[in-house]
């Protein structure tokens, strides 16, 4: 079950556009930790893959444990949500300023330094699209520092029964 003091991160989420980002808070706080595969499946999962890749066939792996994973207790719902959604936005931030330091880097190669243009990423959207400047991501990752010591200030006060 979904600890309730978690409605007020997945609604800051989704009220921030990041409702891909409350899905997976939901989601993941209620699978709970999932059980270890065995090495053998693990080893069979590898390869399956690598003969996939090997001769394009259709074979597909099942998992060797049925055993549903074991449900998060609520403060660990609340430390789990913290952790995945610094870790998101991280991964998030990284791999748009990666891909704006090589789409530089191509623009770079070919523009007049003096008439160099601002690279931009457009990310297109089934409901529209959203612009994203180098500037933009810079501040992003600049305020992240900030978003770290408040998910981490937030995730203090549930635990200590600030708001139950």
């Amino acid at each position: 079950m979904l600890d309730r003091r978690l409605l007020p991160l997945i609604e800051t989420l989704t009220r921030s556009d990041l409702d891909w980002l409350a899905l997976e808070v939901i989601n993941g706080a209620l699978a709970g930790r999932a059980p270890n595969e065995p090495s053998e499946a693990i080893i069979a999962a590898r390869s399956v893959a690598f003969r996939q890749k090997q001769d394009a066939g259709l074979q597909e792996f099942t998992s060797a444990t049925e055993q549903p994973g074991q449900p998060f207790s609520w403060q660990e719902q609340i430390e789990w949500a913290v952790k995945h959604v610094l870790e998101r936005i991280s991964q998030v931030i990284s791999m748009m300023s990666a891909s704006a330091e090589r789409l530089d880097a191509i623009v770079e190669e070919g523009a007049d330094v003096i008439e160099r243009p601002k690279t931009i990423l457009v990310l297109a959207e089934a409901d529209g699209s959203s612009k994203v400047s180098v500037e933009e991501l810079t501040a992003a990752a600049e305020a992240f520092a900030s978003l770290q010591g408040a998910l981490r200030e937030w995730a203090d006060q549930m635990r200590s029964g600030a708001a139950k």
